[in-house]
């Protein structure tokens, strides 16, 4: 795939992957410089391990749904091109650059 929605993929990943940084080294910067946020934004795992796995379960089947139907997008758009490709069949007209 080329292109979602008009931009290109690699600049999604580029921008993905500068925004998941930023927010990492934001929470990093904000875990080191403040302990009790620290505590109290991880005290709840051990709390609820049923709601806690829940949630990891949740978000891991929402990322795997989201792959699948991109993946299953490029392969319906790839195989809608070729077969529309076979089926021109031979050309009408052949170019040639005359020296």
């Amino acid at each position: 795939m080329e292109k979602i929605f008009g931009i290109d993929t690699d600049l999604i990943m580029l921008g993905t992957l500068i925004a998941f940084l930023a927010i990492t080294i934001g929470v990093g910067t904000l875990a080191v410089l403040n302990r009790v946020v620290l505590k109290i934004g991880v005290r709840n795992i051990p709390r609820r391990p049923a709601q806690t796995a829940l949630i990891l379960v949740g978000l891991t089947l929402s990322a795997l749904i989201i792959s699948a139907s991109l993946g299953t997008g490029d392969t319906i758009n790839h195989s809608i091109r070729s077969l529309v490709t076979n089926r021109l069949g031979e050309i009408d007209e052949i170019l040639t650059a005359d020296l």
